[in-house]
């Protein structure tokens, strides 16, 4: 047998319960033609299907390792959805099963914030749990944090470009998030998520990283900031075109402000200030 033609079927039968139900329900000659198995295909098929008890052992052994996958990616991806889920009595295993049908099974490997997006974004999708007050916003801001570390990871630390005198610069993997719940609550106090309703308003948070070893943190800030990172994250600027950008965004003069808001982050670690001074 081609070893490549092994590991394909292998694969289907771990991955695709139509196949499994086949090979192990003794119908594969009556069915090998609608699965599309080719002859050397049935061939391999009929010996996982002689030895039903060791080839079933390995397949509930891949499925259980792929379910703890996805916690393990849920709980390190996005904590705080993970912890709203749980205060809601969510049924995880069957949430898991139903993204890991629609993907088939496939392992993502060490890609584990890659996998906890597309966690996110079929938490995001799924209906069902609409039915939990505030965690679409919180699903969102958890993804943009999840974003974060992926854009950090694939970062070349060499792509740096040249910056005008005098100007201002972000000194952190960061971004900022628009929600329309405030969540500050369930950011300040675990115990409250998914337990109250966050409040309907505009909030603004500024996401980053203070360290490529350290979590990701998440920081309601004003408009004015939020507005200010957005403008950092594209190219560094001197004050006075700063100030220019925020007036395109709908933000009043106000020098005073302005100074401020960078003191603040400056003093979080997020901006250098001129000069490179911190």
């Amino acid at each position: 047998m081609e070893a490549a033609v092994v590991w394909r079927v292998w694969r289907r039968i771990l991955r695709e319960s139509a196949v499994r139900d086949v090979v192990f329900g003794g119908r594969l000659d009556e069915r090998a033609g609608v699965l599309g198995l080719d002859a050397a295909e049935v061939e391999v098929a009929r010996a996982y299907a002689e030895h039903p008890a060791g080839a079933r052992m390995f397949v509930h052994s891949y499925r259980f390792r792929m379910v703890s996958s996805f916690f393990n990616a849920l709980e390190t991806v996005a904590p705080l959805t993970h912890r709203a889920l749980l205060a809601n009595e969510v049924d995880l295993r069957a949430v898991a099963h139903d993204l890991l049908d629609r993907r088939e099974w496939a392992d993502s490997g060490p890609y584990v914030y890659s996998f906890g997006r597309e966690i996110l974004d079929h938490i995001a999708a799924d209906t069902s749990l609409g039915r939990i007050d505030g965690l679409t916003e919180l699903v969102a801001l958890e993804g943009a944090a999840a974003d974060v570390v992926v854009s950090a990871a694939g970062a070349d630390p060499k792509d740096a470009r040249e910056e005008p005198a005098g100007s201002l610069r972000l000194r952190l993997p960061c971004r900022a998030h628009t929600g329309h719940r405030d969540l500050s609550e369930w950011l300040r106090d675990p115990a409250a998520l998914g337990r109250t309703s966050p409040a309907v308003r505009i909030r603004h948070y500024v996401i980053f990283l203070p360290s490529l070893d350290d979590a990701r943190r998440i920081v309601a800030v004003p408009h004015r900031a939020a507005d200010m990172v957005r403008i950092l994250a594209r190219y560094p600027v001197d004050l006075p075109h700063l100030a220019a950008e925020l007036a395109r965004r709908g933000h009043p003069a106000a020098p005073e402000q302005d100074q401020r808001t960078l003191a603040r982050l400056v003093r979080m670690g997020l901006v250098a200030a001129p000069g490179g001074q911190n």
